[in-house]
């Protein structure tokens, strides 16, 4: 059941508010042969408020979604505890044309949730979030050393967002935003673990160097 916090009452009682008031104005307007401007802008707000509305119970009811897959998870599948009830076998995810064994947070029989991604050597090559088999908001990218490669977000599998890119040394080589998996926006390119340039990106390709350290 959706429970409304303090922000859900507000807006739908200031919604009846004004659909009341709007009422109230036309009607006095209709009697006494007035401008119907006050009405009218109060149904356009009671409108406007109703959108805002609808749009956070979208995200509460997106979230419960998201809670009741991890919970359908618990009930048949706990890694920490190594139970598999209706799990399927050896599960695998796709990554970079390369094929990785998933344990983690599954739903719909896909990974969808918190998880983690091994090679055929045991090596820890992703974790962060799933959706859909696929990474999928934050996550960590490894080397098969264990060393990072590049943590930030990630949008279906491709590098989306914030992110990091590290040498095979740990030190930061690249700090900015990704589209689709290129270069996009601003980026502080390292150089022995300092910055060195300051560029600006579109679509992969460096358009502009802002800064040069």
């Amino acid at each position: 059941m959706m429970q409304f916090d303090l922000m859900d009452w507000f807006l739908l009682s200031t919604i009846i508010f004004f659909i009341l008031l709007g009422i109230t104005s036309a009607t006095i307007a209709y009697k006494k042969r007035r401008s119907y401007f006050p009405g009218l802008t109060c149904i356009f707000m009671a409108g406007l408020f109703t959108i805002l509305f609808a749009f956070k119970l979208y995200h509460i009811a997106d979230a419960q979604r998201a809670a009741l897959d991890a919970t359908i998870t618990k009930a048949w599948y706990h890694p920490e505890q190594g139970e598999q009830n209706s799990k399927p076998a050896d599960h695998t995810i796709t990554f970079g044309n390369q094929t990785y064994r998933y344990i983690g947070d599954i739903a719909g029989f896909a990974a969808n949730g918190q998880g983690e991604a091994f090679d055929n050597r045991g090596n820890l090559i992703l974790s962060g979030t799933f959706r859909d088999n696929q990474l999928h908001g934050t996550g960590i990218w490894y080397r098969p050393d264990g060393t990072t490669r590049y943590s930030g977000h990630f949008r279906y599998n491709q590098l989306h967002g914030k992110g990091i890119n590290y040498d095979s040394q740990g030190n930061i080589a690249i700090n900015g935003s990704y589209r689709n998996g290129k270069l996009h926006g601003e980026v502080y390119h390292y150089k022995d673990g300092k910055v060195h340039t300051f560029s600006k990106y579109e679509n992969g390709k460096r358009v502009k160097v802002l800064r040069q350290y």
